[in-house]
């Protein structure tokens, strides 16, 4: 099978039935799907982010019908403004999924590890017992929702938000799982859902609990995890050193501006996050896990980006 046009160009995939309309490059559904393109049609047609509307997929050639593509003024599209300190509000809750494939690299590959490494920690001795996934920092629920999706009423799911928005949000998109997601607003600071987890999910939320907190944050998860059961993590780091971090971070922001945003756009947010979003390096994390008693390994890793796998 030849690259994809994704790979080619750095474009981070999305699965079907969403359009993809990153950097310069419109690719229909249909060849998402597929992922069997050839790369040499990737460069026939340019445009840029959200102004493709009646253009033609790079790969088919087939014009762009989707109901969900991209559009000019699509109020998906993620063109917030962010005020001085970042806050995840209405408007960042509106165009979050948007926001996150923009900004995460290898994002929905890093989306398929975490729900696959984390459905090997599934035992049928749980099948409708009283356990659950657990996610900190539920967001929309995009990491949760596979896992319910997958397991069903087999399982029970703990959602766990602090931003009202974002909690609206996600009450919505499980609204019809019934009594089996379990939508909590906890400020993880000073409290955790007591709920014995097979699994808990930690994906990019260590980054905004201070660094004060993250320890005891930490060992409530190991103490609230089955024997056997597991937690990922996946955080923004420091490199180990100011040159390390300089090079990761001159090519995240390469990354960015190729799906869309702009130098100003970058340093606004940025700017908008200093004291919000607090890295620290993978191995002072790998430090904190361990500390709990959690066996860890890395299982992701892109530049300034890393992805941990531990075991209670």
């Amino acid at each position: 099978m030849s690259a994809s046009i994704c790979e080619i160009h750095n474009i981070a995939r999305v699965p079907a039935p969403a359009a993809l309309s990153l950097g310069k490059f419109f690719v229909c559904p249909k060849c998402i799907a597929e992922d069997d393109f050839d790369p040499k049609r990737g460069t026939k047609h340019e445009y840029e982010w959200g102004d493709h509307y009646g253009s033609s997929c790079v790969v088919c050639g087939e014009g762009d019908q989707h109901p969900n593509h991209y559009r000019t003024g699509d109020a998906s599209i993620d063109r917030t403004q962010p005020g001085e300190r970042w806050a995840f509000n209405a408007d960042v809750a509106r165009v979050f999924d948007n926001m996150l494939v923009r900004s995460i690299p290898e994002y929905v590959a890093m989306r398929q590890l975490v729900f696959n490494l984390g459905c090997q920690f599934w035992s049928e001795a749980y099948d409708r017992a009283e356990v659950s996934v657990v996610d900190l920092g539920a967001s929309r629920g995009e990491a949760l929702a596979p896992f319910v999706e997958k397991f069903g009423i087999k399982s029970r799911y703990v959602g766990v938000e602090i931003s009202d928005p974002m909690l609206a949000e996600l009450r919505k998109r499980f609204v019809s799982s019934g009594p089996a997601v379990d939508v909590e607003k906890l400020d993880l600071r000073s409290a955790y859902p007591n709920k014995p987890a097979w699994l808990t999910l930690a994906i990019l939320t260590l980054q905004f609990i201070p660094i004060e907190y993250r320890q005891r944050v930490i060992a409530d998860a190991y103490r609230n995890t089955l024997l056997s059961g597991g937690l990922i993590v996946v955080e923004k780091v420091l490199g180990s050193s100011s040159v390390f971090d300089h090079i990761f971070l001159t090519e995240y922001y390469a990354m960015k501006q190729a799906n869309g945003y702009t130098p100003e756009d970058i340093d606004r947010k940025r700017l908008s996050l200093e004291g919000v979003l607090v890295p620290q390096t993978a191995a002072s994390t790998e430090r904190m896990l361990e500390a709990e008693g959690f066996r860890v390994e890395r299982f992701w890793q892109w530049c300034n980006f890393v992805g941990w796998i531990a075991i209670k």
